[in-house]
């Protein structure tokens, strides 16, 4: 639901400031609208008023004025289900493996990082987690939804990285500087 305005819009603003989209919206994007709505929006920043975003279906209704408040009470009740639930808990999982990306990053090299170069190290670890994440249901669509398939193919696609890791375990130096 969003609020029918003409102020009214919606993207990824992050976008204008170099910053990758991450915690999960560019996924939940293209199950809504589609890879080439969600394109548009990621690579150009372009922002979507509210009556293009119905169109699109990026939202399920337009409410205004006295119904705004109606409406949002109504969908509260509606959209309590176990999907929000489970969007949470992807967004929380999604934040600690940026923060467990950039600390393993600075334990591997030894150093700590500015905020600026923080936030670069964390939009490269979103954008190669994204990128995985939405090819990842395209590999289950193609297996015709086989979830025993895609997680034995992707356990086996962490093994190299399993096995750099362990090369490289005596470079690493917990606590010691």
């Amino acid at each position: 639901m969003a609020v029918d305005s003409p102020r009214t819009q919606l993207g990824f603003p992050e976008i204008s400031l170099g910053i990758m989209p991450g915690y999960g919206g560019t996924g939940r994007a293209v199950r809504r609208i589609g890879v080439a709505h969600t394109l548009e929006m990621v690579l150009t920043g372009r922002m979507v008023r509210a009556t293009e975003a119905l169109e699109w279906g990026l939202v399920d209704a337009l409410v205004g004025g006295e119904d705004m408040l109606r409406g949002a009470l109504k969908d509260m009740l509606t959209l309590a289900a176990p999907e929000p639930v489970q969007e949470t808990a992807d967004d929380i999982t999604a934040a600690f493996a940026t923060v467990a990306f950039v600390a393993f990053i600075s334990l591997l090299v030894d150093r700590t990082y500015t905020a600026t170069q923080y936030a670069l190290l964390a939009s490269v670890g979103t954008a190669g987690r994204t990128t995985l994440a939405s090819s990842s249901g395209a590999l289950v669509d193609w297996l015709n939804g086989d979830w025993g398939t895609f997680f034995v193919l992707t356990t086996i696609m962490v093994i190299p990285s399993l096995l750099f890791l362990w090369l490289i375990k005596n470079k690493i130096k917990f606590g010691a500087k």
